[in-house]
């Protein structure tokens, strides 16, 4: 990991994520899937499916950005189906990544505004995040924005030889 990078805020452009950025979000998340618990994936999506999910968050309900500075991406926010089935359409479940070198410096918050406005704009009526029990930062992060924690799902996953147990919260929208 590169040391902290600290560039000038009024460089980084704030957009919607394009199937151009693709190589650039899956190199985030892969660096999130190898060295934390922030995601329990075990491996990155192929290109062909990342594409795909970034397309389906074409709508203003599951709304993806982007944070840019020079032409490369460092940080990214979606909202995603909470569950499938036509009934949960009201809620969406966050996903908020920064580049770890551009930690810390107010990337991370701006994009998780960014998701909820566009939540409160669209009608949702509840945003809910799935932290790993053990991710203390994670979880102050989402209280700051009015998350509270609303279920625990104990030892559910496994990843990296150990159980991991689930937190729920959730941010009331209506």
């Amino acid at each position: 990991m590169i040391g902290a990078q600290k560039p000038d805020s009024g460089k980084i452009i704030y957009r919607r994520a394009e199937i151009a950025d693709s190589s650039d979000i899956r190199e985030i998340l892969k660096y999130y899937i190898d060295n934390t618990f922030a995601s329990w994936r075990y491996q990155v999506m192929d290109r062909s499916v990342f594409e795909s999910w970034i397309v389906n968050h074409k709508t203003p309900q599951r709304p993806f950005w982007v944070a840019e500075f020079e032409n490369r991406i460092i940080g990214y926010s979606c909202l995603s189906d909470f569950r499938n089935g036509e009934g949960y359409w009201p809620c969406a479940e966050d996903s908020v990544y920064v580049r770890p070198e551009f930690n810390g410096q107010g990337i991370g918050r701006k994009l998780m505004e960014l998701i909820i406005q566009d939540g409160q704009t669209s009608g949702l009526k509840a945003i809910i995040a799935g932290i790993d029990a053990d991710n203390d930062s994670s979880i102050r992060f989402h209280k700051h924005y009015g998350f509270y924690e609303c279920g625990l799902l104990k030892n559910i996953g496994w990843k990296d030889q150990r159980w991991l147990s689930l937190v729920f919260m959730q941010l009331d929208l209506k």
